[in-house]
Formats: C-alpha cells, sequence, structure tokens
C-alpha cells in the first residue's frame, strides 16, 4: 500500500500544468488585388509601400496570351525598388495561352515594413497578372 501511495505521489508530482492555446490569433487574409495585363516591362513598382505597414502576400495568378512569358516579383525602396531589392516571387514561366496560379487566401508572405512591391514581365505577352495581398 505505502508503495502504491509513492508512486502515485510521484506520478501527480510529474505532472505539469496544461496551458491553454492562444484563440486570439487568426490568420490575417488578402483583402485587395492588384491586376494589370502588359507585354514586357522593366521592373516598376505596382504596390507603394505605406510607413509603419507591411504589404502581405497571399500570392499571384498569371495568364499567358499568344507569345511565352514570365514575370518577377521584387521588394524594395525607392525608385522601383532600387533600394534594397529583394526577389519575392521568382520567374514565374507562362507557356502560350497557359496559367500560372500561386495563391491561397491568407498571407504567406510578408515584404518589410515599408517596402514596395515591384513586377517586371518578360515577353512578347500579353501577360495577364493579379497579385492578391493586404497591407497594414
Amino acid at each position: 500500500m505505502k508503495k502504491s501511495l509513492i508512486s502515485l505521489l510521484c506520478l501527480l508530482l510529474s505532472l505539469s500544468p496544461a496551458f491553454a492555446q492562444a484563440t486570439d490569433r487568426t490568420p490575417a487574409y488578402c483583402n485587395k488585388f492588384f491586376q494589370i495585363v502588359q507585354t514586357a516591362s522593366p521592373i516598376s513598382k505596382v504596390i507603394p509601400g505605406v510607413s509603419f505597414q507591411q504589404i502581405q502576400l497571399c500570392g499571384w495568378a498569371l495568364s499567358g496570351g499568344a507569345a511565352v512569358a514570365s514575370a518577377t516579383a521584387f521588394s524594395g525602396t525607392g525608385t522601383n525598388c532600387g533600394t534594397a531589392q529583394t526577389v519575392i516571387q521568382p520567374g514565374a514561366n507562362v507557356p502560350i495561352n497557359g496559367a500560372y496560379i500561386d495563391h491561397i487566401p491568407f498571407v504567406n508572405q510578408a515584404l518589410p515594413t515599408g517596402a514596395d512591391l515591384c513586377l517586371t514581365t518578360v515577353g512578347s505577352g500579353p501577360l495577364s497578372v493579379i497579385i492578391y495581398f493586404s497591407q497594414f
């Protein structure tokens, strides 16, 4: 009996309290989009950054036309993301009359605070680009 009580006491002492899971955090959803149809274009600012806010991405959708095309997204500041330029979405190739879709409903990537989002397209296109984002 004494062994059972000691075992029970040791078992009770080894248990740790269970911590509640946070319920105040919900995923951030994208509530904005940028859309453009273009042929080859050098790096250009498509979504301007705002001080103390981040551009948060949910993805993009590309739709090709009569020729092969590709698009690359960059973050940075200054003229056409020329300062601290970083590739956010590497070049996605779209075949003739094809599509490339990488989009989920919630934020999965955030740019640095205050950074702009820039885009470059390559090919004779036309290329339709939709970027899904939020900014706060």
